[in-house]
């Protein structure tokens, strides 16, 4: 199977100025774990997940310093600086992941599952011409192992 039959194309796409707030309920309105973000000419330059919102309302790890000899060796600066950014954010900008993975439509399933594990992404944006055209997401492809192993009525609503 190819991505093009998998992908959601419903999820839309956001813009660096796209709040928070708006991010949100874009996700849970179309069902999505991730938004694409793209610039004004249409082409991806980030994603926000439902992982970059739920920083807003994590602890925040502070800096960690080791004091020797009167002086002061800060630890992972990075990784806490990257916290703090993004749970101070407002707009997309301030919270997207710029490191994207993305493939070609015709592309098989398999290969944008091989970018997940390898990668450790739960969500692939989709990209025709340079332009985004879906997302495939962990539960696109479970949804679609529920069908391969003929348990189509496990998706039936309770």
């Amino acid at each position: 199977m190819n991505v093009r039959e998998l992908m959601n194309s419903s999820a839309g796409t956001i813009t660096r100025l796209t709040t928070v707030g708006e991010i949100a309920r874009l996700l849970l309105k179309n069902g999505v774990s991730g938004a694409p973000v793209t610039n004004d000419q249409g082409r991806l330059i980030g994603i926000v997940t439902e992982s970059d919102l739920v920083v807003k309302h994590a602890h925040v790890h502070g800096p960690t310093y080791l004091g020797i000899l009167g002086g002061v060796i800060p630890f992972e600066t990075r990784r806490q600086d990257e916290e703090m950014r993004r749970a101070l954010g407002v707009t997309a900008r301030d919270i997207m992941t710029t490191k994207v993975f993305s493939i070609d439509p015709d592309s098989d399933v398999d290969d944008a599952a091989t970018i997940m594990v390898d990668e450790d992404v739960r969500i692939v944006v989709v990209v025709e011409n340079g332009r985004v055209v879906g997302t495939v997401s962990e539960t696109d492809i479970v949804r679609l192992l529920v069908v391969e192993e003929g348990e189509d009525d496990a998706l039936a609503p309770a």
